[in-house]
This record gives C-alpha cells, structure tokens and sequence, in this order.
C-alpha cells in the first residue's frame, strides 16, 4: 500500500496495530506500555497488600539492649520460628505464663 495511503495508526509496514484495551492481569506483557502498566499494578499490589497485613497485625517497635539482643542471637536458626518475631513471641508467652503461676499479673 502506497505510504500516502496508510493511516497515521499504521506502521511502516502497513498493518494496524491490534485493537487492544489498556494492560489487565492475566494478559500477557508484550509491549512497553503493557510493562510500564504490569509495573505500575505490581507495585501497587504490592502496598495494598502491605496496608492490609498491617491492619491485621500489631506492629511494635522494639530496640533491644545489648543483654536483650545477645539472647535473641542465641535463639535464632534458619528454620520455622527461628525469626526475631517468633523468639519475642515465645519469650513474652513464657513470662506471661511464669507470671501466672507466681499469681502476679
């Protein structure tokens, strides 16, 4: 097709490009807009799922001292409750439950 002939949506080639709706999940990322918009949707997936784990969750900041930390370092291991928030956890249960039976609370 002569190039005075083609449209201004098509490509040196003469084809027109697919009609194609904005980038939704489950499409393949093909062109850079689709991957600038999978970006954009990631990253925004991403923070709401943070937002909603953290209503769920209590977060407490916690700076131990330097006794505090050393015992922490002893418990952890590369294995399931082997994390800093599983050792804290286990450590305020059992001093909640000590604490019981001395009768203090």
């Amino acid at each position: 097709m002569p190039d005075h002939l083609m449209g201004a949506e098509s490509d040196q080639l003469g084809t027109v490009p697919p009609d194609r709706d904005r980038w939704k999940p489950g499409m393949p990322v093909i062109t850079a807009q689709d991957h600038a918009e999978w970006t954009a949707w990631r990253r925004n997936r991403a923070l709401k799922l943070q937002r909603d784990r953290r209503k769920q969750l209590r977060r407490i900041d916690y700076y131990p001292s330097k006794e505090a930390a050393a015992i922490v370092d002893k418990m952890r291991a590369p294995r399931v409750e082997g994390d800093a928030s599983s050792i804290l956890n286990r450590i305020v249960v059992e001093w909640a439950a000590r604490q019981r039976r001395s009768g203090i609370e």
